[in-house]
């Protein structure tokens, strides 16, 4: 790797990855639950390192794949940070899974955006966990298809896997594994477009709640 490209890569990609519940003490998206990141008085790259811990437990527990968040900063790009595998050394940042078919190595993450340096709102990190949901989905489908592995990923428990869900941040959406009447918050989560499971980023392979 050259000397530019050192400079820009600072990663901690094997503390996101390994110990994916303890990098911040002080900080921690709960995508499945309330108040979500304390995104006060952090920084952008904490915010995506925080934001990242569920995604990349949901990518764990589901494949054996190895996925990691690096800082990448390059303002003049736009790009903040990158995913790639745990085992590559990014220095080829792409924006679309196309670019990394063409010779990438990683995928580009855009700043979280936040104004006068503190972050407002108290649900902006779910857009933030969506985000950073989108680039590994996009990431983990290339590298599962290169592997002969069916793409669909994370597969659609309703249809069998059929397809993949979707991150998003949705409100008034039936919940599954839950009472008919119960939606879901507005945190970030994987859902079916076209169906009704919902499930919080951060909580796949989690076993259904047992009935009363």
């Amino acid at each position: 790797m050259g000397t530019a490209a050192s400079d820009r890569l600072r990663s901690s990609a094997v503390d996101v990855v390994r110990r994916p519940t303890t990098l911040y003490a002080r900080a921690s998206c709960r995508a499945g639950g309330p108040g979500g990141c304390d995104a006060h008085a952090m920084t952008g790259l904490e915010l995506l390192h925080a934001c990242a811990q569920n995604v990349l437990h949901d990518v764990g527990v589901t494949t054996s794949l190895q996925i990691a968040l690096s800082e990448w900063a390059e303002d003049s790009l736009g790009i903040a940070a990158v995913v790639h595998e745990l085992s590559v050394s990014p220095t080829r940042p792409s924006w679309e899974a196309v670019g990394y078919l063409n010779g990438g190595d990683c995928l580009a993450i855009h700043p979280p955006a936040f104004p006068d340096g503190i972050f407002s709102g108290i649900s902006g990190d779910g857009d933030v966990v969506v985000m950073v949901a989108e680039a590994v989905q996009d990431l983990v489908q290339v590298l599962l298809w290169e592997r002969g592995i069916d793409p669909a990923w994370p597969a659609c428990p309703e249809h069998h896997g059929r397809h993949p869900l979707r991150a998003g941040c949705d409100v008034d959406v039936p919940v599954l594994r839950a009472e008919p009447s119960a939606v879901a918050d507005s945190v970030a989560r994987w859902g079916c477009p076209t169906g009704r499971t919902s499930i919080p980023i951060g909580q796949l392979g989690t076993p259904p709640p047992m009935a009363p």
